[in-house]
């Protein structure tokens, strides 16, 4: 979810990286593999997005500036009839 993006340079360099993505279905978090029958289903990303316009240089490495923390809410819905 726009979480992992490389710098123009040897592709090493992040420009965003995702911090936590938790998945609920029916309220419920999910913790790990699952098959099951969801009426609602919400999917919550956090991501850390770097200034890429104000690189900062120090002894051969390029890293940046944090101006924001991205927080996305993805929901899913059905209604049982």
């Amino acid at each position: 979810m726009g979480g992992n993006h490389s710098y123009a340079d040897d592709n090493t360099t992040r420009t965003a990286f995702t911090d936590k993505v938790i998945i609920k279905c029916n309220d419920k978090e999910l913790t790990g593999d699952a098959v099951l029958n969801a009426t609602d289903v919400r999917v919550y990303v956090w991501s850390y997005i770097y200034n890429r316009l104000a690189p900062i240089k120090k002894m051969g490495n390029i890293s940046f500036p944090i101006p924001c923390v991205r927080s996305l809410a993805v929901i899913i819905s059905a209604e049982i009839l």
